[in-house]
């Protein structure tokens, strides 16, 4: 997955949390001696391509293995994340922060992962998402401002098309705006 470079390099280096307990891995040995060209060749053995389904470790092997793992860090192209977590806004703090959306485990997992890993709730970020946050209300207020007056359809519309643009997966924050928009019970 692409993160950015401080959540990678600085808090998920390589690390990748599993929770699984059990049997030995059944897959290929690591190469002796572990040299540079038998590495390649088992990582080209053991990764899917998911253009060239013939190439590789066979994606439905993969993904049956991947689950075994249990993984730690929610694989987007599997999970959807957005229920995992919810979003937390202290207006004093001026601060927005990630927390598991429940007690279910997968949520717990979800979110230890993800804070641990990638380092979501440092304070730049809770501070950035504030803004978008901060942004997101003035909409949202604006919206019900001119639905209780009845005027400026056009504006009204603008207004929605601005949330749900704030909504896209290319922008930031998105999945924090979703959540605030369900939560706003938006119409957008």
């Amino acid at each position: 997955m692409f993160a950015c470079q401080i959540c990678n390099q600085v808090h998920k280096g390589d690390e990748f949390p599993i929770h699984a307990t059990g049997g030995p891995w059944g897959g290929p040995a690591l190469p002796a001696p572990p040299t540079p060209s038998a590495l390649a060749t088992l990582a080209e053995a053991l990764t899917p391509d998911a253009l060239d389904l013939t190439a590789g470790h066979a994606l439905a092997d993969f993904l049956i293995a991947a689950g075994k793992e249990k993984a730690g860090l929610v694989d987007p192209y599997v999970t959807d994340p957005d229920p995992l977590f919810k979003w937390v806004a202290n207006d004093v703090l001026k601060i927005v922060e990630l927390a598991p959306a429940s007690n279910v485990v997968a949520a717990q997992r979800a979110f230890a992962g993800a804070e641990a890993s990638y380092g979501l709730n440092r304070e730049e970020l809770k501070r950035t998402r504030y803004t978008t946050y901060e942004d997101l209300v003035l909409l949202k207020d604006s919206l019900a401002a001119f639905k209780a007056d009845g005027t400026h359809s056009a504006l009204q519309q603008r207004i929605r098309d601005q949330i749900k643009a704030m909504t896209k997966v290319d922008k930031p924050y998105a999945g924090m705006v979703r959540y605030f928009v369900k939560e706003f019970q938006l119409t957008v």
